[in-house]
């Protein structure tokens, strides 16, 4: 079993030997239970043949990790969405270029949202061993049990990573993958960015202009609190608490601070410090205006939307859920514009035809 490593110098050896172009296995195990930002607990990378488990609460030095990990090779992950976020917050910049396996399977047909041990059964034919998943991975020292699990989950990700990169290339979908795992690293950016105060059309559909501005300053005062106190958004303030407060006439202290003390779990500090952030005038994001709809011409507009989308899907032997989940096609029935952050290669595909279904349901 590989030793715990502190200190950065066998990172450095390894990227000094690393040949040319040779990806890494990357995978992290992190505590979220009580905080805002993941914590991370450990590192584990595998590349020439060799892992290595590394102790991010004692490395000396992250600078051979970045070396090894970011903008040199690919790095073989899986479903690596809150891994990003622990390098992004702990270390301020993330592995890439990514080759994210599950999403690889989705692409491939091996089916969406597989979890590693699900992948590596269906094709390596090994069964893991997951009875440390929910462990604490920042006691120390950690056991031999956890280390074992540990570099269990880099152990398989080049083999998998072998299988599903020439089954992408053989259906012509690399392209797109590549896309995807690009705007995987720039919505974890994006999740760890400062708050901009935005509200959906479908959280101000039905209240008023005072109401929704008021919504707007407390869901925004929480999620600042909650990353500066690091702390879960629910522990400061609870959802139906903040939309209990919107309502509240501007300048009934009394209220408000009755409110706030019904709630089973809001913070101490909630009431003055919420109460002083409502008397702010900040600058916010326009509120989108949702327009009068008929519900049921909405429904049916997007079911048509759903088969247009499934119709494509199939053509291009890919999971309707991937190519456009329901919320997107939700989204675009809302918003009435592509959402950009989709990508061009979607766009490409659904734009028009969509565009074409709605103007035949209107």
């Amino acid at each position: 079993m590989p030793d715990l490593i502190t200190r950065a110098e066998p990172l450095r050896r390894l990227a000094e030997r690393l040949p040319e172009g040779e990806p890494v296995a990357l995978d992290c195990e992190f505590v979220r239970e009580r905080t805002f930002w993941p914590r991370l607990g450990l590192i584990q990378l595998r590349a020439a043949g060799q892992t290595l488990l590394i102790d991010p609460l004692a490395l000396d030095d992250p600078g051979p990790l970045r070396s090894l990990l970011n903008g040199r090779v690919p790095v073989l992950m899986h479903a690596p969405g809150e891994d990003l976020e622990c390098f992004l917050h702990h270390y301020g910049w993330a592995p890439e270029p990514l080759f994210d396996t599950q999403l690889a399977a989705a692409f491939t047909g091996h089916g969406t949202g597989l979890g590693y041990q699900a992948l590596v059964r269906a094709l390596l034919g090994v069964e893991l061993d997951k009875s440390e998943t929910r462990s604490d991975w920042l006691r120390r020292p950690l056991s031999p049990a956890q280390l074992a699990y540990a570099a269990a989950d880099v152990e398989h990700l080049h083999a998998l990573a072998g299988i599903l990169a020439a089954e992408l290339d053989a259906q012509g979908k690399r392209a797109w993958f590549e896309a995807d795992c690009r705007q995987a690293v720039a919505r974890a950016r994006a999740l760890i960015e400062a708050p901009d105060g935005r509200l959906s059309p479908r959280q101000v559909a039905r209240l008023s202009p005072r109401v929704a501005r008021r919504l707007q300053k407390i869901l925004l005062w929480r999620e600042r609190a909650a990353r500066d106190h690091d702390r879960p958004r629910a522990w400061l303030l609870d959802n139906e608490t903040c939309h209990r407060l919107a309502h509240l006439a501007d300048g009934d202290r009394d209220a408000h601070d009755a409110l706030i003390r019904q709630s089973q779990r809001a913070a101490r500090f909630a009431a003055d410090a919420l109460w002083e952030a409502l008397a702010q005038d900040p600058p916010l994001p326009p509120l989108p205006r949702p327009a009068e709809r008929d519900e049921g011409l909405y429904r049916r507009q997007l079911k048509a939307l759903q088969r247009e989308v499934a119709r494509i899907a199939a053509e291009h032997d890919l999971p309707p859920a991937l190519l456009l989940p329901r919320k997107a096609i939700e989204r675009f029935l809302d918003e009435g514009d592509w959402p950009e952050e989709l990508g061009d290669w979607r766009k490409a595909l659904l734009h028009a035809p969509l565009e074409r279904v709605l103007a035949s349901t209107r």
